[in-house]
């Protein structure tokens, strides 16, 4: 089926160039996005197997309907040779870099990026308010996991099969926004997209992850490209699909769409043409329409959750007494992490040197002059796009810290937990932004200095690019430590699935340690649950430690037919022993089945 899905692309791929005139650039984006949309609106109807069929069927219809009616023929040139080539190198390399043997090993594919796609894949079903993700604290958007099904649907599952995928679509992310600005020719845009792909590891990003922030990334910077468009169609018909998927992907992508919108009104008010009152009222107009547009996406996904029994992930759980101490304290802490953070010397790689990300903050700043004294007849737009964004980064910060404060627990917001990893979503698409602009305003063939602008702008990425990017292009490596511990939990996992029937559960100990053991675990048992807490039991092993807790073992498997133990210790024997038979009490890599004897006292039994 497999062949099926790709032909069906390609159906997407011929009407989009040659009936609705898209560059061929930017069509395997739409592409992709339309056949999310069609899986999105089938899967929250209960029908995500039957959306792919309509998905893939649709995509021979149009396909059909274009070569009837335009008889495409693609011409052939040396540009479009080397256009093309290039295009296509990120995807190919990426694409053979993923062997396939191929494992997760990052804390949040286990916990929840990785998981939701294997449990849909498996269900065939967008996940509910009866899958094991609808207990723990995340509730997501399904838009990643959607684009990933598109092809791992009719591939088989494996997790080689959805890296593949996810890198299609952040690729085709890239290459779309490219082509969007730069229309002067195909070549030059191809090699701007290249170059741009290194931005995903200065940030800190990698290709070896299927991780939603370098991807909710790089559809922002799609809709931003797009919202300055040169085409007034592209704003009229493609926005709207872009401005729809960003908060499917990841509820804060609400506030990107927001940034698109206010970006394509300062395009439009400050354009040429008509009267300044006529431009304004267009702008107003396709304004509101794009809001709608984006409210309806964001609060469909929330009567989704709402109709499945699951709470919305970020939800108040009541008002915040902003004056207390401890919320005080809270503030404090946090603005003072924020200020460590910023100041970082380590977080920009760029070759051997490091920048902090005030000083990517100032580069962007800086480059609004060279922007506008660039921007012949396009003065006032060019430059109030340029110095808005600044503006934006500053807001979209100050939202983050806030969401911190407000809604992330108090051992995540002292800390800052990921914060570069979400910072990293606006920048990724700010710097590509304004590489794309500079090549496209100062690239005049070579007849004119200007030129030589755009060739340092595409070679310094390049240059620069660090050497994991060049390892990863050539084979996926996962870090050693996670991969043994990986292949450890689904040797403990393996021990127990043969025995498992619906609707039993597993209790997970894992003595001592930070998580990602038990988030493993918590993955290889999809769809079968297992607990989100409480992995690690007893006293406290050091005064940070706010992940053990001081529960009795008969308390926490209440509920649960088997016990899984990847690592005991001697406080865990000291305070359970009297629950096992003497001589199946092992450290690691045991599981046993509960059963209770008539006092009611726990009593487990080894399975072998």
């Amino acid at each position: 089926m497999m062949y099926w899905a790709l032909v069906s692309v390609f159906g997407y791929f011929l009407y989009l160039v040659f009936v609705a005139k898209l560059k061929w650039q930017q069509a395997p984006f739409i592409a992709l996005s339309i056949c999310t949309c069609v899986l999105y609106a089938s899967g929250i109807l209960g029908f995500l197997e039957q959306g792919w069929g309509l998905a893939v069927s649709l995509g021979f219809v149009l396909g059909a309907y274009a070569i009837y009616k335009e008889k495409p023929v693609i011409p052939v040139t040396w540009n479009g040779i080397l256009a093309t080539l290039v295009s296509v190198a990120p995807f190919v390399f990426s694409f053979l870099a993923v062997k396939s043997d191929y494992l997760f090993t990052d804390w949040d594919e286990f916990s929840f990026w990785g998981a939701s796609i294997k449990i849909m894949t498996v269900t065939n079903a967008i996940y509910d308010g009866g899958s094991s993700l609808s207990n723990t604290f995340k509730a997501y958007p399904p838009v990643q996991q959607l684009a990933q099904y598109l092809f791992v649907y009719p591939a088989g599952w494996s997790e080689s099969a959805v890296l593949k995928a996810h890198n299609v679509y952040i690729y085709s992310a890239m290459l779309f926004a490219s082509a969007t600005v730069i229309r002067k020719d195909a070549l030059l845009a191809a090699i701007a997209f290249a170059a741009s792909s290194t931005f995903i590891y200065f940030f800190k990003y990698d290709i070896g992850h299927v991780l939603v922030d370098q991807l909710l990334g790089v559809v922002f910077l799609s809709a931003l490209c797009v919202a300055v468009s040169a085409q007034d169609n592209d704003r009229k018909y493609l926005l709207p699909l872009i401005i729809f998927i960003l908060p499917l992907i990841k509820q804060i992508g609400l506030v990107f769409g927001l940034f698109a919108i206010a970006c394509a009104f300062v395009h439009i008010a400050l354009g040429k043409g008509d009267g300044f009152k006529s431009r304004l009222a267009n702008a107003f107009k396709l304004s509101a329409l794009y809001l709608a547009v984006l409210l309806v996406s964001f609060k469909s996904w929330s009567l989704y959750l709402s109709s499945v029994d699951v709470t919305p992930a970020f939800s108040a759980s009541g008002p915040i007494n902003w004056a207390s101490a401890a919320m005080q304290n809270k503030i404090s802490v946090t603005l003072a992490e924020l200020n460590t953070r910023i100041l970082n010397p380590l977080y920009f790689s760029y070759a051997t040197f490091h920048f902090r990300p005030l000083t990517i903050f100032m580069i962007g700043v800086a480059l609004i002059a060279p922007i506008s004294i660039m921007s012949k007849g396009r003065r006032l737009q060019e430059t109030a796009i340029a110095a808005i964004l600044p503006l934006m980064c500053a807001a979209y910060i100050a939202f983050l810290v806030y969401c911190y404060i407000a809604y992330f627990s108090e051992f995540e917001s002292k800390r800052l937990a990921s914060f570069e990893r979400y910072a990293g979503t606006f920048l990724i698409a700010w710097a590509s932004f304004l590489l794309y602009k500079i090549v496209d305003l100062s690239w005049r063939v070579f007849r004119s200095a200007y030129s030589l602008v755009a060739i340092l702008a595409v070679a310094l990425p390049v240059y620069g690019v660090t050497g994991y990017y060049r390892l990863d292009l050539q084979k996926i490596r996962p870090e050693q430590k996670k991969a043994v511990l990986r292949k450890d939990v689904s040797r403990l996992s393996d021990m127990i699935w043969k025995k498992l029937k619906p609707g039993d559960s597993v209790y997970f100990i894992a003595q001592n340690t930070k998580g990602l053991e038990k988030l493993a675990f918590t993955y290889e048992m999809q769809p079968f649950k297992a607990n989100n807490w409480c992995w690690t039991l007893g006293k406290k092993y050091y005064d940070s430690d706010v992940w053990t807790c001081d529960k009795t073992l008969s308390e926490v498997m209440k509920g649960y037919k088997y016990l899984a133990i990847y690592k005991a210790d001697q406080q865990f024997w000291d305070l359970f022993s009297s629950h096992f038979k003497d001589g199946e009490r092992k450290d690691e890599l045991a599981i046993y089945k509960a059963d209770y004897d008539k006092d009611g006292m726990l009593r487990l039994t080894e399975v072998k």
